[in-house]
């Protein structure tokens, strides 16, 4: 009894006081619980602002994606198409190449017969030439007239000279090759 005696005087078990102070802390936790639900609210709507700036930004990124992605496409075709073109020229270059090789190979073979050519014409020459002179000595050996023998002559040197004539045509072609080639 004591015990209640002392709660007595304490006012802790007094009716009116036990409602007041019940009363008061439900004021202080219902204002407590709407700051809560203020600060709550206040959040949740700077959350919904904030989720309304990413979706936006994230709307840009994916439009500037999208537009890099159209960009990376065309610069790959363009790529493509510049280097379908740089194996097509690289073919007409070894194409022209191929010819180009021939026609050296054509000239070389054509300056080749013409030298050989060249050289027979020339052996030919020089073998009427001794032929011609053997003749001539053996003209002079036998005293056969004199007419004759000269005739003989301009004859024979009309030939040299229209073959030397013909040689250096031909020496001077083939000159004229060995510049184009060179």
């Amino acid at each position: 009894m004591k015990v209640w005696k002392r709660f007595k005087k304490a006012g802790l078990l007094d009716e009116v006081s036990l409602e007041q102070k019940d009363g008061a802390a439900l004021i202080e936790r219902v204002s407590t619980l709407e700051r809560e639900l203020f600060e709550y609210q206040y959040n949740m709507g700077l959350l919904l602002i904030e989720k309304k700036e990413w979706i936006s930004q994230y709307d840009e990124v994916r439009e500037a994606l999208a537009e890099a992605e159209e960009c990376l496409k065309r610069d790959q075709s363009s790529h493509l198409i510049s280097i379908f073109e740089v194996e097509r020229r690289e073919e007409n270059l070894r194409n022209a190449l191929g010819v180009k090789k021939q026609c050296i190979d054509d000239l070389e073979k054509s300056l080749r017969e013409m030298r050989a050519e060249c050289a027979e014409t020339k052996y030919n020459a020089d073998l009427k030439m001794t032929e011609a002179q053997d003749l001539v000595a053996s003209l002079d050996e036998k005293s056969l007239q004199e007419n004759e023998v000269q005739a003989r002559e301009i004859k024979l040197q009309s030939e040299r000279q229209s073959l030397n004539a013909e040689r250096e045509i031909n020496e001077e072609a083939i000159d004229k090759q060995r510049e184009e080639m060179g």
